[in-house]
């Protein structure tokens, strides 16, 4: 399994697409790329051994089982490429405008989907916005490259003379641009260079490289071990409990995006004033937005309320990467370099745009032992020389105080007496095969503006469905719901029955899927 052909095809000094990694998610994406390249056409894309294994479609998908379309097998695609949407540079490889036409999540049919793609036979359930139901990708025996793909005749299937899917849903399925808007939207962003940034020359920074500003970009992310690391070439810094939120900034428009391409810019409008007074002309900022208490503590919960308008305090955003600036990628420079140049960008004093400090070297351990001391939820410790890699690896690794992690809320009891709205939360995990694993209730951390608020969205998604084949003991009175709602809760230890022990809501998660949320 190998990206180089991808890699060797590709100028990434020029072209925004993703240079991207090996890895797997826990439920296998797919999605379909609308190209007007040399000659239009649509690129169906299937996670599988961790890259995208990629299909050329000429005229597109058919929902009409008795057409078999021609799909010619080219290249891997790192799995970044899923959320690419933009312009490939003129005369690069695959020049034209690129369009996100449908995502999702894919299921094989077969018991076992690497033999059945060796052998050229691929059966599968599709979950897009747009394509739905059974499908199959057939190997042309006396030419390889060549695929047919086929829709199974199931209630997603129709005539094309009845309904053409490329037709009647011709635009993105994020932007909702056509392919003309997209290639208006994505400019070239070619700035000159900052007096800052040709002084932060002589500071290392000759492996940025001169790129055209994408208009997402996924971050990276940390690997949770027990421990922090030893040894000169690490540094930590703060966990802040907050949303992670990248943003985006070109000519002193400001765009502010979840870890999952949510757009929450209108959440943030004083932040947005704060950071137009940086005045600069292009850059992509990696930070926490966050609230904080009394103490001096970042809040969750407090920071969910002010965002639902239901508190009052000073959101901040604390910033810890550089990863574009004034017309360069920094994705190819070492961390440390990258935090130097930062560094002279943001203002000292400040207390609503603040550069997230480090320390250096070996005194991970001591770090970690006061931050717990002062109640705060962990460290980040970085490898110092480490590029920036989007999704989640070795060269981050966040270490907790306590145990804390995300969960489905599944059901609640009934409340009485002062807690009305309700007494406890059930708790779930997605496990294998798409199964949600019970992890107990949690009954205690909420205040009163969170209470109305989970209430509400608990009345909004009331099931009668039950999610267990069979139910966990001594449940007493429970209400379904749908998973969909997201929990952090703040716990001691997992019980060898899978349950939490001593449960605490933090918050809820708002920039989540419910799809991403497994046990740690």
């Amino acid at each position: 399994m190998s990206l180089q052909k991808y890699r060797k095809k590709r100028n990434f000094k020029r072209s925004t697409e993703p240079y991207g990694s090996i890895k797997k998610n826990k439920q296998l994406i797919y999605v379909i790329q609308k190209h007007a390249a040399s000659h239009l056409h649509y690129d169906l894309r299937l996670e599988l051994k961790g890259v995208l294994k990629s299909w050329a479609i000429p005229k597109g998908p058919s929902l009409d089982s008795s057409i078999k379309r021609l799909a010619v097998h080219v290249e891997d695609h790192p799995i970044e490429y899923a959320q690419f949407e933009g312009i490939i540079p003129k005369g690069e490889y695959g020049g034209g405008t690129v369009m996100l036409w449908d995502k999702g999540t894919w299921i094989s049919e077969d018991s076992d989907v690497n033999f059945a793609y060796e052998k050229g036979h691929l059966r599968f359930l599709l979950k897009g916005k747009k394509l739905k139901g059974a499908w199959n990708l057939v190997q042309i025996k006396n030419n390889p490259k060549n695929w047919l793909l086929i829709k199974v005749k199931d209630k997603y299937a129709r005539s094309e003379q009845e309904y053409d899917i490329t037709k009647a849903k011709p635009n993105s399925v994020i932007s909702r641009r056509s392919l003309q808007g997209i290639a208006k939207k994505f400019q070239i962003d070619t700035p000159k260079k900052s007096k800052v940034f040709k002084n932060l020359k002589k500071d290392k920074l000759s492996k940025a490289k001169k790129k055209i500003m994408p208009r997402s970009f996924y971050p990276e992310l940390a690997t949770l071990v027990e421990k922090p690391p030893s040894g000169n070439e690490w540094l930590h810094e703060v966990k802040f409990d907050g949303y992670r939120l990248l943003c985006f900034i070109k000519d002193k428009k400001i765009k502010f995006l979840t870890r999952n391409q949510k757009d929450w810019t209108e959440k943030f409008k004083e932040l947005q004033l704060e950071i137009k007074k940086l005045n600069l002309k292009s850059a992509i900022l990696d930070g926490e937005v966050i609230a904080l208490n009394k103490k001096k503590q970042s809040d969750f919960q407090l920071l969910s309320n002010s965002i639902s308008k239901k508190g009052k305090s000073i959101l901040s955003y604390v910033v810890f990467d550089l990863i574009y600036y004034q017309g360069e990628d920094l994705t190819h420079c070492a961390l440390e370099d990258r935090k130097k140049l930062l560094r002279k960008l943001i203002p000292l004093n400040n207390n609503k745009l603040i550069f997230s400090s480090h320390i250096d070297g070996n005194n991970g351990d001591i770090f970690f032992k006061k931050a717990c001391k002062k109640g705060l939820e962990g460290i980040i410790s970085k490898n110092k020389g480490s590029p920036y890699i989007s999704g989640r690896n070795r060269n981050w690794l966040k270490i907790k105080c306590s145990k804390r992690q995300e969960f489905l809320v599944i059901g609640f009891t009934p409340g009485n007496g002062s807690r009305h709205h309700f007494a406890s939360l059930l708790l779930a995990v997605y496990g294998n095969k798409n199964t949600l694993l019970y992890c107990g209730k949690v009954g205690t951390g909420f205040n009163e503006n969170s209470l109305k608020t989970i209430r509400q969205l608990l009345n909004k998604y009331k099931t009668n469905k039950v999610p267990f084949k069979v139910l966990p003991p001594a449940l007493g009175p429970v209400t379904w719901v749908l998973p969909r709602i997201i929990v952090e809760v703040e716990f001691t230890e997992w019980t060898h029955a899978g349950v939490l022990r001593h449960p605490s809501f933090k918050g809820l998660r708002k920039d989540k899927r419910p799809n991403e949320i497994f046990k740690e």
